[in-house]
């Protein structure tokens, strides 16, 4: 039992489970020889010098959702909670990045179009708190989303929703509200705003009723709106850390090996090193406790890599119950 993991319709390797129940991943022999491919993370490196069954599962279960959201949705596709590699199989057809999860006999997806979601459809999921997959029934949806809030992959054209069905790629992003955390949307969308004012390169947020609409810094379009994925991956994938390791104080990466990264990859270091310190000084100044490393991406440009615009920026500070350490610590002291 295996599946593809494709790029662009091709071929880059596959993956399977190894006798641990661990995903293994491999390179496929014809795409490590292409003049035009590259590795799909800086912790899987074509010369295989990394732990098989750790970091190669780790880079592919952190494209999955978490927590709650994650809940929801294997509650809905009727999935074990903690079946990382049937999940993906279930609904890694659109996730971050360019990179899309299919069947082992595929070599594409099926034939890409759009579903129109009424704006009824909104709203009920906003009352109800409801994930995609217990809103559409017909299985013709396979979107994944990672982090913690319910996010649904959509798509935007003259102001219309639409849902990415087969290999379609999405547009944008759409977040609930959250119903432990009043006006979540809201403070993110303000948040963001307030940091872009201070010269930090954000996506832009925009509020509709109940949820929150952003652009997908990893897709682009063309002169003609057709749409395309662009490679990226978060820090923990970069590094190797599970997404339970996305908190320092969890065992997870500091401040000094996210610099220490960006250096390595990027190509220009230190306008991005600039730009991850004022991110963390923003997050301080206006209480974010959540600024973690799946907070922070690496986009694959024509260019090369570079980070990315900078997302889920929220004040956390303004919620009762929320821990006021910050995920990254300064100087050594968590308690912003």
């Amino acid at each position: 039992m295996s599946m593809n993991v494709l790029y662009k319709n091709r071929l880059v390797g596959k993956i399977s489970l190894n006798d641990n129940s661990q995903i293994f991943f491999e390179y496929s022999s014809l795409w490590k020889k292409s003049a035009d491919s590259f590795p799909i993370s800086v912790s899987l490196p074509f010369s295989g010098k990394y732990k098989r069954g750790r970091e190669d599962h780790r880079f592919f279960a952190n494209l999955l959702p978490e927590f709650r959201a994650r809940e929801a949705i294997c509650r809905g596709l009727g999935i074990s909670i903690d079946n990382d590699y049937q999940l993906l199989e279930a609904i890694g057809g659109e996730c971050a990045g360019a990179l899309q999860i299919v069947s082992e006999n595929s070599t594409k997806e099926e034939v890409s179009n759009y579903q129109l979601i009424p704006p009824e459809e909104i709203a009920k999921a906003v009352k109800s708190f409801l994930p995609y997959t217990r809103l559409n029934r017909g299985g013709k949806l396979r979107l994944s989303l990672a982090g913690a809030q319910d996010k649904w992959p959509v798509y935007l054209e003259k102001n219309k929703l639409y849902w990415p069905v087969g290999g379609a790629p999405s547009s944008h992003i759409l977040k609930l509200s959250n119903r432990d955390f009043k006006g979540l949307h809201i403070n993110e969308a303000y948040s963001t705003f307030l940091a872009s004012k201070l010269q930090l390169p954000t996506i832009k947020v925009d509020v509709g009723k109940g949820y929150s609409l952003s652009p997908r810094y990893d897709r682009e379009r063309d002169s003609e709106r057709n749409i395309y994925r662009i490679h990226q991956e978060d820090f923990c994938q970069a590094m190797g850390f599970s997404s339970y390791m996305k908190y320092e104080n969890e065992g997870g990466p500091n401040l000094v090996d996210c610099v220490n990264l960006v250096r390595r990859v990027s190509i220009s270091p230190a306008e991005d090193v600039l730009n991850l310190i004022r991110w963390q000084i923003i997050n301080l100044l206006i209480g974010n406790s959540d600024g973690h490393t799946k907070n922070l991406s690496i986009l694959y440009t024509l260019e090369g890599p570079q980070l990315e615009p900078f997302y889920d920026i929220v004040s956390t500070r303004v919620y009762k119950g929320i821990s006021r350490d910050m995920a990254l610590s300064v100087g050594s002291e968590h308690d912003s």
